[in-house]
């Protein structure tokens, strides 16, 4: 209940923030169209379960915990997973196997998301951080924590569509507005 409101709170900062004057100046993100439609669904038994409109269904297999969320890249060859274990993985969805594994959050892992443009993505976890992440980098280049920062896991995030944003939400009824380029917050709601 408390991650759906935050999930909707979230959506409407976004709408808030492009009115904003700042964000005019920015230049939005190029979004590519997505011809496949492929369906990643968590599971609690360690695995990612895949399938799509012309495939059969398959499952990944690597994590050591469950499974709490996945995400597909906006071309289709990639699918991210966030699970219990404190690890992100990265699947080839042509090969159907596993390309890499992100270290870097000290707790469980509860939403990975892919940025619009797909060469980054993003992380947020119970050890209370969000982090920005780069495809070929195993490190994160951002972490999202600071002093007056959030007080329980943060358990979502988007991006806003200029990529200059990322938006977490917590249980602790908190919505923060993070810079990409400095890894400050830029506004507390």
């Amino acid at each position: 209940m408390v991650r759906d409101q935050v999930t909707e709170n979230i959506a409407q900062l976004s709408k808030t923030v492009e009115k904003d004057e700042e964000m005019k100046e920015a230049k939005p993100g190029k979004k590519s169209e997505t011809k496949a439609q492929v369906v990643a669904e968590p599971e609690v038994d360690k695995t990612v379960t895949v399938g799509g409109r012309d495939t059969d269904e398959y499952e990944l297999v690597g994590h050591t915990g469950p499974v709490f969320s996945v995400t597909v890249s906006v071309c289709d060859r990639h699918l991210l997973s966030g699970s219990y274990d404190n690890t992100i993985r990265r699947w080839s969805l042509q090969t159907k196997g596993p390309l890499m594994v992100y270290y870097g959050h000290n707790f469980p892992v509860w939403e990975v998301k892919f940025a619009p443009l797909g060469s980054y993505f993003a992380s947020c976890s119970a050890d209370r951080t969000a982090k920005l992440w780069i495809l070929k980098n195993s490190s994160p280049l951002r972490i999202f924590a600071s002093q007056g920062g959030h007080l329980n896991d943060v358990e979502t995030l988007d991006f806003h569509p200029n990529m200059h944003y990322i938006a977490t939400g917590s249980s602790d009824r908190q919505i923060i507005l993070w810079d990409c380029n400095s890894g400050q917050q830029a506004r507390n709601f």
